[in-house]
């Protein structure tokens, strides 16, 4: 009810200041695309409630355009000039701002509002002079700590991969494209042809071979039988690339790549001293009858096996049968990850190993089998039979539904003596099938030393999978292995 004596003051607007934040006490240099900035505002007679700010041309006034804010973050702040003002209650943000030359100047603005709506007199404004940085990027895989570089294999068929990761100052969205090359000796890299790779990938796989496969494989016809070199750069929106970078990172080095032959490849995947590897016999089975083959060493000596998981699943597409053979520690998460894809596209499989140590007690080692399980195999005391003596003169023998002269598998040979290349066999294990595969061998019945007439060998309904708990090369005492393989490549496989 009082009287007021004086007009009250009218609404002063807010002042408003920016800054960036710098270890530096210069001026700002050139800096990169990606900044954190501040900003701040006072009103004398009321309260800030929010801030508009733009890095179009705010001198433009009359131009001004006040964006609603249901209008999603992005590129409308700069449009030709026009000062595109986006409102905010933050006091700080993050802003990438994009660069298409190698240098670029922008200007960032900011208004204040008070609570009664008015803005600030005049904006404040921070230059940003913004410098191109040039991207970077490392090979990834397994690392020679020596040389501080990556290894790759020494020698692989027509199919490799590579992976890498990659940055850059102004933000990995600057990346424009990726571009490798191929070279053989005395090549010359500049004037090598250079392949654009998207800029979102980070692993390649070549093939100098054509083949069907749903990956995702870039077909190079540079990548013939003989030694090469695998070159990658980066590139940004810019222009501006990275350092080029070479594997084998040795710039004397090259790894050496030969064509696949026949329909059938012997993976080695043994680590047990060389004079109890089979690779010979299994070779001389499939020359007996006149079949060519590829080899690929998975475990050799010297460790140097490096060819990546999914180099592997692609290389033994480039076939139509594998026989995979290994010792007490099969390796079966690369087993798994090569062979359940090949098989459910119709490729075949003689897999043959100890089943003595798993690589991994996660999730069923076996699913990509037609293997339920294993288990030991037990004297008839009911204790465990530990090892399996060359004394003993194990065979194995064809279960009762494959040896039925009625039918038409009858061809599978009757008895498969014992040639252990040691003088025990560790570990035996017994098969325990899955419900829809068939016996094809058992050891023989020896109540006087074991219990029953364990499984060996077992095939999927598909007749594609054939799976044993022993080394198929142990047992060619009578120089059957050759038949019994063929016999499965054409009887079973229709190879």
């Amino acid at each position: 009810d009082d009287n007021l004596v004086d007009a009250p003051f009218e609404n002063q607007p807010p002042t408003v200041s920016v800054f960036i934040l710098s270890d530096s006490v210069v001026s700002l240099n050139r800096t990169s695309s990606r900044q954190i900035l501040h900003w701040d505002g006072k009103d004398s007679d009321g309260l800030v409630v929010g801030f508009y700010y733009t890095f179009g041309n705010s001198s433009d006034i009359e131009n001004w355009v006040f964006l609603p804010d249901s209008i999603p973050a992005g590129p409308e702040l700069i449009n030709n000039g026009i000062p595109n003002w986006r409102f905010t209650t933050e006091r700080t943000d993050s802003f990438f701002l994009s660069i298409l030359t190698d240098t670029v100047t922008y200007v960032f603005s900011v208004l204040a509002v008070d609570n009664e709506g008015s803005l600030s007199e005049e904006p404040a404004k921070l230059v940003l002079p913004i410098k191109n940085s040039n991207p970077e990027f490392f090979f990834l895989g397994e690392a020679d700590t020596v040389n501080s570089t990556v290894i790759i294999p020494d020698t692989t068929f027509t199919i490799i991969s590579f992976a890498w990761s990659v940055s850059d100052l102004d933000g990995e969205e600057t990346i424009d494209k990726f571009q490798y090359a191929i070279t053989s000796p005395g090549d010359s890299l500049t004037e090598a042809s250079w392949v654009d790779i998207p800029p979102n990938k980070r692993s390649i796989i070549l093939s100098g071979t054509t083949y069907e496969t749903e990956a995702d494989v870039t077909f190079d016809s540079r990548l013939t039988e003989g030694d090469h070199a695998f070159y990658l750069r980066a590139r940004d929106v810019a222009g501006a690339t990275s350092e080029v970078k070479r594997l084998p990172g040795d710039r004397e080095k090259f790894w050496h790549v030969k064509n696949p032959v026949g329909e059938i490849i012997i993976i080695d995947d043994w680590a047990s001293p060389a004079s109890g590897d089979g690779l010979s016999l299994y070779s001389q089975a499939l020359t007996t009858h006149g079949r060519t083959f590829s080899v690929l060493d998975i475990k050799p000596q010297n460790t140097d096996f490096l060819l990546s998981k999914v180099a592997l699943v692609e290389t033994i597409k480039l076939f139509k049968a594998v026989i995979w053979y290994s010792d007490a520690k099969p390796s079966l998460v690369i087993a798994d990850a090569a062979l359940r894809q090949f098989n459910n596209n119709g490729g075949k499989v003689i897999f043959s190993t100890l089943f003595s140590l798993f690589e991994s007690n996660q999730g069923d080692p076996l699913g990509f089998t037609p293997v339920d399980s294993v288990k030991i195999l037990l004297k008839p005391d009911s204790t465990v039979i530990t090892a399996i003596f060359k004394s003993w003169d194990i065979a194995i023998w064809p279960d009762s539904s494959v040896s039925d002269s009625s039918l038409t598998s009858a061809e599978f040979p009757d008895t498969l003596a014992s040639d252990f290349l040691f003088s025990i066999l560790s570990s035996p294990r017994e098969i325990v099938p899955k419900a829809s595969a068939r016996v094809l061998y058992r050891y023989q019945e020896n109540p006087d030393r074991y219990i029953g007439a364990p499984v060996i060998m077992v095939e999927d309904a598909n007749k594609s999978f054939v799976v044993t708990s022993v080394p198929l090369h142990y047992f060619n005492g009578n120089n059957k292995l050759s038949d019994l393989i063929e016999r499965i490549l054409t009887q079973e496989f229709g190879l």
